[in-house]
């Protein structure tokens, strides 16, 4: 009998640590997880669903501006296409102002010379993703006896 499998994947960080500056930006996902990694460590395992957490880009501070929004739209949109199994959830990017060190070449950075900057985050993505990775089980219908 298969075991029924939930994929997660936190898609930012899978993108800024693995994915960018390589030829692998537009990775299938499915094929990735369910037939080279799952498959080699149960195969008996039966991939039911993907949750795919990102957040999308901004294309008001993406490096490549509106083009960046637009590939990710579009890699999103042709996996959801492919494969019904995938599931986007989206978090969010919020904008704070703070200081950090100011770059002088050949000079140290230290707090003692700050610049103001936008801090721009992620959020949401690892808040989203880590309920559903509690654990669910039906309750019984009733209590046995000797609960």
């Amino acid at each position: 009998m298969p075991k029924k499998t939930i994929i997660y994947i936190d898609g930012y960080n899978l993108y800024y640590s693995r994915l960018k500056d390589t030829p692998f930006k537009w990775l299938d996902i499915v094929r990735l997880f369910r037939d080279q990694l799952l498959k080699q460590q149960d195969p008996s395992a039966e991939v039911v669903a993907i949750k795919y957490f990102t957040a999308p880009v901004m294309a008001s501070y993406a490096r490549h501006g509106a083009s960046s929004e637009q590939a990710q739209t579009q890699y999103l949109r042709a996996l959801q296409a492919k494969y019904e199994c995938i599931e986007v959830i989206n978090g969010f990017h919020i904008f704070e102002p703070t200081k950090l060190p100011t770059f002088i070449k050949s000079v140290v950075a230290t707090k003692a010379n700050l610049s103001p900057v936008w801090m721009i985050e992620e959020k949401q993505t690892d808040v989203n993703l880590s309920p559903q990775n509690v654990p669910t089980k039906k309750k019984p219908a009733s209590k046995p006896a000797h609960w």
